[in-house]
């Protein structure tokens, strides 16, 4: 896994009293991050934290992970992926996760999941869905229509 600490540079010109400041990214690569093993291809990558801290999910159109069953969605734990209750399903070959988004709808902050899809959790719903952390909520119906883009106005 690739990591970056900022640092924030500041350059004073004492003669016109002008300050400057730049940001500076010192990158290396961490070791205990493994992204091999995804039966097909991940689409997104966000990060959420579930309630022990901030954690990298990852969703597309894989089912399995090192040949686990996590249905198109798991978390990294720090040592391996792990699916989030049963995942999501849908039709054969045509059901993946297009889009991850973390917001806050009053009740704490939630992971929203789009795409294409008919269950969450077993949870019937159509296209979007609501990961808490520890369980799946549909939101309403769902929609008919492919779900590529959650936003926050």
């Amino acid at each position: 896994m690739l990591t970056c600490m900022r640092s924030f540079l500041v350059l004073i010109y004492t003669g016109l009293f002008l300050i400057h400041g730049a940001l500076a990214q010192d990158c290396r690569w961490e070791t205990g991050f493994e992204a091999r093993g995804f039966d097909d291809n991940v689409r997104v990558l966000a990060g959420f934290d579930d309630g022990n801290g901030e954690t990298l999910y990852a969703a597309g159109d894989f089912t399995a992970i090192n040949n686990r069953i996590v249905n198109y969605i798991a978390k990294w734990d720090g040592t391996q992926w792990i699916s989030l209750d049963s995942g999501i399903s849908g039709q054969r070959n045509a059901t993946y996760i297009d889009t991850l988004h973390v917001h806050n709808d009053g009740l704490g902050p939630a992971l929203y999941v789009g795409g294409r899809f008919q269950e969450a959790g077993g949870h019937s719903t159509l296209n979007i869905a609501k990961w808490t952390g520890q369980e799946w909520q549909p939101l309403g119906p769902g929609f008919d229509g492919l779900v590529r883009k959650n936003h926050q106005s």
